[in-house]
């Protein structure tokens, strides 16, 4: 019964943390991390147990979930004509505009805030490729390259919120199997 109890925890809190992917937080490593400590908690447990093969296979998953989100916004920069710079300012406004969206939409619960960081991170790359492109060529480059920064950015963490519910499928089926 009280393994039951953990196994719930476990699939609920793997839910939250892949929420923490829309706030540029690396929900998918937590993932990886609950998992390997329910790993090692309930052990001989039979049914419920999860072993370290089901772990490597959570770990893998997140992995492929970070090279998803940065070669989509490389990508996306990168294809509309953006340099590395570029990259980079993408890069760095994704995190603070997915902050800001975060506190935007905290007055509407849970939704709010997700959609808010989402798109705010989105916006922010548009931002940051701009910056970035603008400081090494000294002219407005454009809504070209941070438009496709915002595509980028937006795609990248749709990716990664997909494989964070593969997941949290792999880990319900791991326990439930």
């Amino acid at each position: 019964m009280l393994n039951g109890i953990y196994a719930l925890l476990l699939l609920v809190s793997c839910v939250l943390a892949a929420g923490l992917n829309v706030v540029a937080l690396p929900g998918n490593w937590f993932i990886v991390g609950l998992v390997a400590i329910y790993s090692l908690l309930v052990r001989g447990a039979g049914h419920w147990e999860i072993g370290w093969s089901g772990v490597l296979v959570i770990a893998l998953l997140a992995l492929l979930g970070e090279l998803i989100e940065f070669l989509a916004g490389m990508w996306g920069t990168q294809r509309a004509g953006g340099s590395r710079r570029a990259a980079l300012g993408a890069f760095a406004g994704s995190i603070g505009g997915s902050l800001v969206g975060f506190v935007v939409g905290s007055p509407i619960p849970l939704v709010g805030s997700l959609v808010a960081a989402t798109l705010f991170g989105a916006v922010g790359a548009m931002i940051g490729a701009i910056i970035g492109e603008w400081g090494r060529v000294r002219t407005f480059p454009g809504a070209r390259i941070g438009l496709g920064a915002f595509l980028g950015r937006l795609g990248g963490t749709l990716g990664k919120l997909a494989v964070a519910g593969v997941m949290c499928a792999v880990t319900m089926i791991l326990l439930f199997w």
